[in-house]
């Protein structure tokens, strides 16, 4: 038996492993390549799933998010210009002083100079004293006289009593920007008055900047400053032309490509494609909204369109094709935002989008405390809980619902003092209750 055995294994030995020059043949050599992984496999194994077309039109939406901030704002170079030699002159050297910029609403006012400051910041750190900086939203402040008291809140001071005492301090340079100045307007201006003349006031090392979109504030509603030459420098931002806004949507389509993929291709004719929407879309939304002026409005129309994209997308079934935003897409969202009634607004929202309406309804009908959006989205969820047939959407999708229904005006969003998490905004209805119930009762929600 051991005979035939061993001679049925050395058969099964391939000729190329026998040593012909030996009597007794060798152990066969037992291979273990087909269980080691190549190189190949290995990258295979590493590599992380390829992104559906759904993956990146939700990336999409989320580039085209108001509060979305782009790695470097795009255009603007005068007005760059301009903020950043009143900083070298006032706060690198040391010189008290004031500036109002104004501008129509989505002009970039507040994202450029906020830009701005941050790359200053480590700049700012290694100056030979300090630059107390302290930025305020004046809409978060209910009475004007509160302004002394939020601002020695931010500068950590004991009181406001206290803060003209800051204003003189050797080695100090305190930085203070105001945006929605125009929010402390009363009747008779006595605190926009003290901050501006704060600035002129004698040791004062106070460098302030105002924003507002009132372009004539400080002529028409502070005269005296003037008498007094108290005036500050002015920065005006026009309003964004064409070719700017169709610059800045295809700077935050061109984000889409990943790092390691390679950029889309340039054309012979020296244009480049861009992923998901169309040029001729991009030049659309770009002239559509260019009467506005308010690039926050193209950017809602693209992501409103995009929106529109992905839920066509869904329908279809493990598609791989990247599906782009047309010029129907661009029509229909701007449609929509611009020139529609509230109930046609309403009928053309999705099911989702409508249960959110809804449940903001039922909160403001029993008197609901609590309306943040935050507490909007537990109720949503509750309210989804109870019907088997509905299912609930994920956190950031109800977030693009809740922005969704702010930019077609069917909801507000309010942040309290100090607050600047969407979660925290306070919601409001901006239509009437009856509205609601007549469009969503009119036909089931689809």
């Amino acid at each position: 038996m051991k005979t035939r055995s061993g001679k049925r294994a050395l058969e099964e030995v391939p000729l190329s492993r026998l040593d012909t020059n030996q009597s007794t043949p060798k152990k066969p050599k037992i291979s273990i390549d087909h269980l080691t992984p190549t190189k190949k496999e290995l990258k295979s194994q590493n590599e992380t799933p390829k992104r559906t077309p759904l993956k990146i039109l939700q990336e999409a939406k989320a580039a085209f998010r108001r509060c979305a901030t782009p790695k470097k704002l795009i255009g603007r170079e005068s007005e760059r210009q301009k903020l950043n030699c009143f900083i070298d002159e006032h706060v690198t050297g040391q010189k008290s002083g004031s500036l109002y910029i104004s501008g129509c609403p989505g002009t970039g006012k507040t994202a450029l100079l906020n830009e701005i400051l941050q790359q200053r910041e480590k700049a700012f750190r290694e100056l030979p004293f300090t630059v107390k900086y302290a930025f305020i939203n004046c809409m978060n402040i209910t009475d004007a006289k509160n302004i002394y008291s939020t601002l020695a809140d931010k500068w950590k001071l004991s009181g406001s009593a206290s803060l003209t005492k800051e204003l003189v301090k050797s080695r100090v340079v305190p930085l203070l920007v105001l945006d929605e100045i125009d929010n402390l307007i009363t009747r008779d201006q006595d605190e926009l008055y003290t901050l501006f003349e704060w600035a002129k006031m004698p040791n004062s090392r106070l460098v302030m900047i105002g924003i507002a979109n009132a372009l004539d504030l400080t002529s028409r509603f502070l005269p005296r400053l003037q008498s007094k030459n108290y005036e500050p420098e002015y920065l005006s931002f026009n309003p964004y032309q064409i070719k700017e806004i169709a610059a800045i949507i295809k700077d935050r389509l061109m984000t889409l490509d990943e790092p390691d993929e390679p950029a889309s291709p340039i054309k012979p004719n020296g244009k480049q494609d861009l992923p998901i929407m169309q040029p001729m879309a991009v030049e659309l939304a770009a002239r559509k909204l260019a009467g506005t002026g308010d690039l926050r409005k193209a950017l809602d129309v693209c992501r409103m369109a995009i929106q529109m994209v992905e839920n066509e997308e869904k329908s279809q079934e493990n598609s791989l094709i990247i599906p782009k935003v047309t010029v129907k897409h661009v029509l229909s969202a701007a449609s929509s935002m611009l020139g529609a009634s509230s109930n046609s607004r309403i009928d053309k929202l999705q099911m989702q989008s409508k249960l959110v309406l809804s449940t903001v309804y039922l909160m403001i009908k029993t008197k609901q405390k609590d309306l943040s959006v935050r507490k909007v989205e537990e109720s949503y969820r509750t309210i989804c809980s109870y019907q088997s047939q509905v299912g609930r959407v994920e956190k950031s999708e109800f977030n693009d619902i809740i922005t969704q229904l702010d930019t077609l005006g069917l909801i507000t969003l309010g942040y309290k003092r100090g607050q600047t998490q969407l979660s925290e905004a306070v919601v409001g209805l901006n239509i009437q209750p009856d509205e609601i119930v007549n469009a969503v009762s009119k036909k089931k929600l689809s």
